[in-house]
């Protein structure tokens, strides 16, 4: 055999190795993604409640708004917070030169969508996935979270998120991709790098910027909490064994939720306020102010009006 036909069987050799390792490491960090958000993609009108929302920088137009795919993740996050999902909005950006704000132009795109200023916390050094799932956790105190991006990085998202122990679930914004097809494809096969590096970062434990410890999400939550006013907690016209029951407080800043009986009785517990459940199959009615019960329990039967405090 001539030593040119040996040197071209090592290249051919080597470069089998090479290409399957290549293939082994991009499978195996798509697959290790998948794995890790299996289960947790929902969309906004079945995705289970959690206290904060968490939304990613997603970049700025020129005038200094949110680009196209930011703005789509932001309507989820404020139609999320309006069905009362989600209590606290926390918005990760790149804050690095004073021309590029990501953190502040979400914030006031969500003001205009009608979600309270103070239910919205600035992440100012989310300068990448892993970044801000980790700063949430570490920084922020998130107990746990619905992220939101787009379809392509939603996977990514979650499987960084639950694998440094944030335990989320996720909705996706799909008009963006379907407004921009090629931009979206040309960020999915973006996702092929991305998600090598996700798997390096959480093995390796990188330390991304963290700083002090702030409380702020944590008041908001207090916030979104408070029971200064009465709550009235009434049945609906419903005699299933499922009974669908509304919250409606009486201060400003609450909204109605509609909930099955032993999700009212959960949020009570939640919020450390013991509750008196009556005997009427199907009828719950509450009546709270602040903390200590004001009234006994009593029937709302079809038809009643909803009681007063």
């Amino acid at each position: 055999m001539s030593t040119t036909l040996r040197r071209r069987r090592r290249i051919v050799a080597v470069l089998l190795v090479l290409a399957g390792l290549i293939v082994l490491v991009i499978g195996g960090s798509m697959g290790w993604v998948h794995l890790g958000a299996g289960g947790k993609t929902f969309i906004a009108a079945s995705v289970p409640e959690e206290p904060v929302a968490i939304v990613f920088g997603a970049g700025l137009s020129p005038d200094g708004s949110p680009s196209a795919f930011l703005g789509y993740r932001l309507d989820v996050a404020a139609d999320l917070y309006h069905r009362g999902k989600v209590a606290v909005i926390l918005v990760s950006g790149d804050n690095r030169t004073v021309d590029h704000d990501e953190p502040n132009a979400m914030r006031d795109y969500l003001i205009e969508l009608g979600v309270p200023s103070d239910r919205i916390v600035r992440d100012y050094a989310g300068r990448g996935t892993y970044d801000t799932c980790v700063r949430a956790k570490e920084i922020f105190s998130v107990p746990s979270a619905v992220l939101v991006t787009q379809e392509y990085h939603l996977s990514r998202a979650l499987a960084v998120c639950n694998a440094i122990g944030l335990e989320s679930v996720g909705v996706a914004d799909v008009q963006a991709g379907e407004l921009f097809p090629d931009l979206e494809r040309e960020y999915s096969i973006r996702e092929i790098g991305a998600n090598i590096k996700a798997v390096w970062d959480v093995l390796t434990n990188r330390e991304p910027i963290l700083g002090q410890k702030e409380s702020s999400v944590t008041d908001a939550l207090n916030r979104s909490q408070d029971l200064s006013g009465p709550v009235v907690v009434v049945s609906h016209i419903n005699h299933d064994e499922h009974p669908l029951c509304a919250i409606r407080p009486t201060f400003p800043s609450a909204r109605e939720r509609h909930l099955s009986a032993r999700q009212v009785e959960h949020r009570l517990w939640w919020r450390g306020l013991d509750h008196r459940e009556s005997t009427w199959p199907g009828g719950l009615a509450l009546a709270f102010e602040g903390r200590r019960p004001t009234a006994e329990g009593s029937v709302a039967r079809p038809g009643a009006s909803t009681p007063s405090v």
